[in-house]
């Protein structure tokens, strides 16, 4: 099949798309030299419940474009992203529009979808568990270094701000 099709989460409210060229894009000509191609590739979303008919396209990732261009063979990632989506459990399809090139060994050119993202902006943690908590927030940006994920992470916390003692009456 050219398509994928992937399932959010309920309540998502926003959708993120990731798709790679491990090997790179390009072609090779009779004389051997690598040549630019192109492979189109398209994300939709839609309301799980909804049919077929109601996908919308996701965004662009080529910038204005589903068009991807190439002529070079180093890994390539595309990104789209769609925001502030009513909150729901929607259906994301992906779909490689150009033709597979799997007989033909001159072209360059698979694709590779790397992740489906849904985010929910609520909080993590209810609001009576909350009241019982202090909440340290961390963000990580992922780099090459880390491949994407951490398997460790030590932190260490410490109050700038005096508690009240209801027992002793006084600041600690």
């Amino acid at each position: 099949d050219n398509f994928i099709i992937a399932t959010t989460p309920d309540n998502t409210e926003e959708i993120n798309v990731d798709i790679f060229f491990y090997n790179g894009l390009g072609k090779y000509n009779d004389k051997r030299e690598l040549e630019e191609t192109s492979v189109t590739v398209e994300a939709y979303y839609k309301f799980e419940s909804e049919p077929d008919s109601k996908y919308q396209l996701l965004g662009y990732f080529g910038g204005n474009t589903n068009e991807i261009k190439g002529s070079e063979l180093k890994t390539k990632r595309y990104s789209v992203t769609k925001s502030g989506l009513r909150q729901g459990k929607y259906s994301v399809k992906i779909v490689r529009v150009t033709d597979d090139h799997d007989e033909d060994s001159k072209i360059v050119d698979d694709v590779y979808v790397g992740s489906i993202r849904s985010t929910k902006h609520e909080h993590a943690v209810s609001d009576l568990r909350a009241k019982q908590l202090t909440l340290v927030c961390l963000k990580l940006k992922a780099s090459a270094k880390i491949n994407s994920f951490v398997e460790e992470l030590n932190f260490e916390a410490q109050s700038f701000y005096k508690k009240y003692d209801s027992n002793t009456k006084s600041w600690v």
